[in-house]
């Protein structure tokens, strides 16, 4: 070997001696707030225990906000094409899921937009805009 590549293979080890240290510090300090990250969230998720298709149900059809229009329409709507078109296993996820049920939600009002104004017109509600009540179940979520 030359003493060029002595000296380069020299710096090298030296670098990544102080690259393994400097890492190892940093690992120190972020592994344990990912693992407390995680823990919080698993903990608030199974504390919240959101049960995202029945509150489908319960934003129109529940005693305290109950709308026979809305409810028939809307929540009735959404829950009898879930309950066509996933398996349960879907369901069970989307139960525990609140992004993801919401997201299933919002291709289902927005693919039947039509069916729902028409529905609530026929009952004599006013009309609501797919946003509107899309908004109405984030605010169920957010509870």
């Amino acid at each position: 070997m030359e003493t060029n590549q002595i000296i380069i293979f020299s710096i090298c080890l030296i670098a990544a001696f102080i690259l393994f240290k400097v890492l190892k510090s940093i690992l120190k300090i972020l592994i344990p707030i990912i693992i407390i990250l995680l823990g919080s969230y698993y903990l608030y998720n199974s504390l919240n225990n959101i049960d995202f298709v029945d509150g489908v149900s319960n934003l129109y059809c529940s005693d305290e906000s109950y709308n026979e229009a809305k409810c028939e329409c809307i929540s009735s709507y959404v829950i009898n094409e879930l309950s066509s078109s996933k398996t349960e296993l879907e369901i069970e996820s989307l139960r525990t899921d609140p992004v993801l049920g919401l997201n299933e939600i919002s291709k289902i009002l927005y693919s039947n937009k039509d069916e729902i104004s028409d529905c609530l017109e026929g009952k004599g509600e006013e009309i609501l805009s797919i946003d509107k009540i899309i908004n109405d179940f984030k605010a169920m979520i957010t509870k």
